[in-house]
């Protein structure tokens, strides 16, 4: 299959305007050697520390703290990366673009 790229869109309001919608991405954060602790006190003291149009959706975290796997959503890829900014002195991050099984399904078969 190609490597496809999409832009979502809905349409809302009376007038019908088209607004983007907001791409998911499955992240996972690697957390860099010796710093879980560091991170997790950052967390506590200012949060996700996420920009505006960025929203979290989920995490799960292995058991040995060393990698989290995050569910995120997001207005831009610039907009995501602001947050980045603020934990990678910290993490290294793998950035996926992902879709629902019922997405991937009708894409695939059309």
């Amino acid at each position: 299959m190609k490597n496809r790229t999409f832009i979502w869109h809905k349409i809302v309001g009376p007038k019908k305007k088209i607004e983007k919608m907001k791409t998911t991405y499955m992240i996972i954060e690697n957390y860099k050697l010796g710093k879980t602790e560091e991170i997790y006190h950052r967390f506590s003291e200012h949060g996700r520390m996420l920009p505006s149009g960025v929203e979290f959706v989920y995490s799960w975290v292995e058991v040995n703290l060393t990698k989290c796997y995050q569910i995120m959503k997001s207005e831009s890829l610039e907009k995501l990366h602001e947050w980045i900014d603020n934990w990678k002195d910290l993490v290294d991050f793998d950035v996926i673009p992902v879709i629902n099984s019922d997405e991937a399904s009708k894409i695939a078969i059309q």
